[in-house]
């Protein structure tokens, strides 16, 4: 799992996390933990090449392509936004290469905030 550590800011209900390069919008118990320092984690698997998925239910990001890995049935993909690295996996469908710029969504059903502190899913 590709971990982000993140603050939650706005209201209960209305919250969002900021991870820098990224903002993701919160629900149920991660919404009420405005104020909290938490990790946000996403699976690769998680991760979609936006030019092959519905955006809806995406968060989309920018991310530079450092290396591509062909794992035959898909790819696996390490990327770079800001200063954060992270991992995807991706379709054959991609065609990318090192130093290429991608647009990746992360699937929102798909998000996993953690409290840092007491390292506590927030569901």
């Amino acid at each position: 799992m590709n971990f982000f550590p993140a603050k939650v800011s706005g209201s209960p209900g209305n919250a969002v996390a900021d991870a820098g390069f990224f903002k993701a919008p919160l629900t149920g118990k991660a919404a009420e933990a405005v104020g909290k320092d938490v990790i946000l984690g996403v699976r690769p698997e998680d991760i979609d090449d936006m030019a092959h998925v519905r955006a809806d239910g995406h968060l989309p990001i920018q991310a530079r392509v450092d290396v591509v890995e062909f794992l035959g049935n898909e790819l696996q993909l390490l990327l770079a936004a800001d200063s954060q690295t992270f991992v995807a996996r991706v379709s054959t469908e991609t065609h990318t290469k090192p130093g290429a710029t991608l647009q990746i969504g992360f699937n929102l059903k798909k998000l996993h905030v953690f409290d840092k502190q007491t390292e506590a899913a927030l569901r």
